[in-house]
């Protein structure tokens, strides 16, 4: 079963890629991630991230990308489907390390990542990053965000553990607040490790 994803606006304003823009950047980062997929989980999985099938015209002239199921997002789902959640998080920290490809919107509310059949996977890549190259300033600006440097592997794996821990209490917080202390929180854990 497939999924077409067109990008949502015809010129993204946070990235400010156009839709075909936009759509050819996510396909390059799907197609290295899923070239380099390895599962290193004890039940192997398929696939952590969406498997790039083919290029699609919409009615609209937009470049569309058919991309494999990966599920429901992870706020219909619950993290109580999931099987061997801090391994499978570990898998996709492990392809993303090993494809060199950075989430800049991991998405706190639990809207990129999704649950099928027990496997968790991480979708909507069109704030990733590849080889640390900003395609323009929007990307530049964000890797100069520590978050974003040496440790950033070590931060996701944290921030992937607290949106399937927290998904269900997501609606009652404040997300500006919470991000907020995250960011807090990912700051902490980065002075302990230049520390060490």
């Amino acid at each position: 079963m497939s999924y077409t994803k067109v990008p949502k606006y015809k010129i993204d304003p946070w990235t400010k890629l156009t839709r075909k823009e936009a759509a050819e950047y996510e396909k390059n980062i799907l197609i290295r991630l899923n070239k380099n997929f390895e599962c290193i989980c004890k039940k192997k999985k398929d696939n952590h991230f969406p498997i790039y099938r083919k290029d699609m015209m919409t009615g609209r002239g937009d470049l569309g990308l058919v991309l494999s199921n990966c599920g429901n997002n992870l706020r219909q789902s619950s993290n109580q489907n999931i099987d061997d959640i801090e391994e499978q998080i570990d898998c996709i920290v492990y392809n993303m390390k090993k494809s060199n490809i950075i989430q800049l919107d991991v998405g706190y509310k639990g809207n990129n990542l999704c649950v099928k059949n027990g496997t968790l996977s991480m979708i909507d890549f069109g704030q990733g990053v590849m080889d640390n190259i900003g395609y323009n300033d929007f990307f530049k600006n964000a890797l100069k965000n520590e978050i974003f440097g040496e440790y950033y592997y070590v931060i996701l794996k944290e921030q992937l553990l607290w949106i399937v821990n927290n998904v269900d209490r997501v609606p009652q917080l404040n997300m500006r607040g919470v991000v907020r202390k995250l960011n807090k929180r990912w700051y902490s854990i980065i002075k302990c490790l230049k520390n060490e």
